[in-house]
């Protein structure tokens, strides 16, 4: 813009922000039309992203506060006194495994019908708040990383060997004991794996650091 009236306006340039590939830009708004409602951490998804930038048409539409909307790789104008942009990777499911996703924001799931529930959290579709029915295949996503808890689980064949020491043993009916060699081979699909996740929560994860990961220690031992 040029000829604009200095004793009115003060002007100030910015840089716009670029996102890199294999990141999400993450956006806070400082001021806004509405207040986030009870019971909300993020505020509703806009259709396109670039409106949300647009400062007038935010603070006619837009709620104050963290946004559920996240920018895809790119480069962005936005004004730096409204907006709070961060940087974050993007999440990368590996080959070999599948992300259950338990979203904390978004719609709740309200059907006729009664939600399915596994030890005590909700089971629903995609988009609805809860632990989603569908894990996601190996790819790249852009999701609100503060938003969604992912969990990896792995969708290969898992193999328990307990030879020698860590051997099973048994007793005859005559008591005498002896070793076993036990090899246990056990494999999660990922139609499953939500369920997994809703009953033991990281199926990989060592909480009793005891070197038993949780699949083999309240499972399979």
């Amino acid at each position: 813009h040029f000829l604009y009236w200095p004793w009115i306006y003060d002007l100030k340039t910015v840089d716009n922000i670029t996102i890199p590939q294999g990141n999400v830009g993450v956006v806070e708004s400082m001021d806004g039309a509405k207040s986030l409602e009870k019971g909300e951490i993020f505020a509703q998804e806009w259709v396109n992203p670039v409106d949300m930038l647009n400062a007038q048409k935010f603070m006619e539409e837009g709620y104050k506060g963290p946004q559920l909307t996240v920018l895809t790789p790119g480069q962005y104008r936005y004004n730096p006194r409204l907006f709070t942009i961060t940087v974050k990777k993007a999440l990368e499911v590996p080959i070999g495994t599948v992300a259950v996703i338990k979203a904390n924001a978004g719609k709740p799931y309200e059907v006729t019908e009664q939600v399915e529930m596994v030890n005590g959290v909700p089971i629903v579709p995609q988009g609805f708040r809860g632990i989603w029915n569908k894990a996601l295949s190996p790819n790249a996503y852009y999701l609100h990383p503060d938003a969604f808890v992912v969990t990896l689980v792995q969708t290969t064949n898992r193999v328990y060997n307990y030879v020698q020491k860590n051997s099973i043993t048994v007793k005859t009916s005559d008591s005498f004991e002896f070793p076993v060699d036990v090899r246990v081979s056990v494999k999660i699909s990922a139609e499953d794996a939500p369920y997994v996740v809703a009953m033991l929560a990281n199926p990989d994860a060592d909480l009793d650091r005891n070197g038993f990961v949780v699949l083999e220690d309240r499972v399979i031992l």
